[in-house]
């Protein structure tokens, strides 16, 4: 698996575990509402942009983690 494969599904990955639809994923981590249909189409992104979408989703999946704890 290519290097963009494995990048495209952490972001799969993430929208499916959190139920969010593409559009609302690329505003918030990328303030573009079109980043994941671009990603699908094969639009390459630079490491900065890639640790800037890692960040996100680490934040994310963080701030989840608390809410479960705290219900």
């Amino acid at each position: 698996m290519q290097q963009a494969e494995i990048f495209l599904a952490k972001v799969e990955s993430f929208l499916r575990r959190n139920r969010m639809h593409p559009t609302t994923f690329g505003k918030q981590a990328m303030n573009d509402g079109s980043f994941v249909f671009d990603l699908r189409d094969g639009r390459s992104v630079t490491l900065n942009t890639q640790d800037i979408v890692e960040g996100f989703i680490e934040d994310a999946d963080a701030a989840a983690s608390l809410e479960d704890k705290v219900a």
